[in-house]
């Protein structure tokens, strides 16, 4: 992994972090130096996103998708990251015409208090009725930057890695991590830097289960739901995320095992 991050870092192509973090998602500025690959839309016709309407827009009247956990923003609020936080998230009480938004949330908001906010994923900002012109990054310089720091640190070249992962941070006005950090320790550093760096980019998932961890992690969320009780939000409900190891493949389709009297179903299924 090491020498296919160096050939993009030292790519020709001439890649580079944008000095401003929160200029990457003001969709005025996708095909900047960090972009290395992109899905594009454009606005007003079948080659929009319509994807946007389904994360954020609260006015509409649906219920939203991928709402932020409190373990994503209590992340965020750890780190003292409030650069990639604004840009990741934004809090809504309202619907964006003044009324309560339009469903109690059962994690954020049972009871529809216009006084509580709901968090919204925020990476895209635009969703104009379904016909958004909002760009999905597909990959992009910071991420490669990491993915070095991770292949440094199984190296047992932990400075290394500290230097990458440092110069993400810097980005974002954070201090750096330290050097002398042990490699189990270390991982765990890139691992939340990926987790706040790249937030709503479909890497979470991979992180977690290339390096083995997604089983542990998603057993240790200690995320709630409530219901509406005469206006009065509930005690919490711990969520229970019944996962092992047999969900971290997805299951082969019947016709192929079919077709293939060689092929053996994974686990689980």
């Amino acid at each position: 992994m090491l020498s296919y991050c160096n050939a993009v870092i030292n790519s020709p192509a001439g890649y580079a972090l944008m000095p401003n973090y929160a200029n990457l998602f003001d969709a005025s500025n996708y095909y900047n130096t960090e972009a290395i690959m992109l899905i594009n839309f454009i606005a007003g016709g079948p080659d929009a996103n319509w994807g946007i309407e389904l994360f954020l827009a609260p006015s509409d009247g649906w219920q939203k998708y991928c709402v932020p956990s409190h373990d994503l923003v209590n992340a965020y609020i750890a780190a003292g990251d409030t650069t990639r936080e604004n840009a990741t998230i934004v809090f809504w009480n309202t619907d964006g015409n003044g009324n309560p938004i339009a469903w109690p949330d059962a994690n954020w908001n049972p009871c529809q208090n216009p006084a509580i906010a709901i968090p919204f994923n925020y990476k895209q900002k635009h969703p104009n009725g379904w016909s958004s012109s909002d760009d999905y990054y597909i990959l992009r310089l910071a991420d490669i930057i990491l993915l070095r720091s991770e292949a440094e640190n199984a190296l047992g070249q932990t400075a290394a890695a500290a230097a990458d992962v440092n110069q993400v941070r810097a980005r974002v006005h954070l201090a750096p991590i330290s050097a002398a950090l042990s490699q189990a320790d270390m991982l765990s550093a890139i691992l939340n830097e990926r987790r706040l760096e790249l937030a709503f980019e479909a890497q979470r998932w991979d992180d977690l289960r290339r390096t083995g961890q997604a089983v542990t992690f998603i057993q240790g969320l200690n995320e709630n739901t409530y219901t509406c009780n005469n206006n009065v939000p509930s005690s919490p409900t711990k969520i229970v995320y019944n996962i092992d190891q047999n969900h971290l493949l997805m299951p082969i389709p019947q016709v192929e095992l079919q077709n293939d009297p060689n092929l053996t179903q994974n686990p689980g299924y």
